[in-house]
């Protein structure tokens, strides 16, 4: 069963079905025992995942009252806050990857770009070098001095 409460504004608000345990945690008792943020156990009440959440008249108006019993079944938001964790590293090291990734290709290229200067160097100092070296001919040896031999 479905009822309506308005707020002094006018808003009306969806409540859900009371859970008959009778003790019920306001969103901040229950983000304590669950371990999550307010903002996260907010988010879930809002799109109905916490089982007997409802609204209720309170001290400070409408408010979202949490059965203590749904608290033990709310283990998937831990997981979920643990898996969020976790992606969140995973992306942190996918973009460290890339960045690691970006920086070899470019080392690559340099490198790629000094071969081939290297290349063209190589090409020029060969074709300077005397042909006989490059024709495979051993090169004559020529005597700068000769010695005289005394007799003794």
């Amino acid at each position: 069963m479905t009822h309506e409460l308005t707020q002094t504004t006018g808003q009306p608000f969806v409540v859900g079905e009371p859970d008959n345990s009778g003790t019920t945690l306001t969103k901040r008792e229950a983000a304590e025992r669950m371990g999550v943020s307010i903002s996260t156990l907010t988010r879930q009440l809002n799109k109905g995942l916490i089982p007997g959440a409802h609204k209720a008249p309170g001290p400070a108006g409408v408010e979202w009252r949490i059965p203590v019993a749904s608290i033990g079944s709310s283990e998937p938001l831990t997981i979920k806050k643990q898996e969020t964790n976790e992606l969140a590293e995973l992306r942190a090291e996918v973009e460290a990857l890339r960045v690691r990734a970006s920086v070899a290709e470019q080392l690559l290229e340099r490198d790629r770009q000094e071969v081939d200067s290297l290349r063209q160097l190589l090409t020029a100092a060969l074709e300077k070098v005397p042909k006989a070296l490059t024709t495979g001919e051993a090169p004559t040896r020529r005597k700068w001095f000769k010695r005289e031999k005394k007799l003794l």
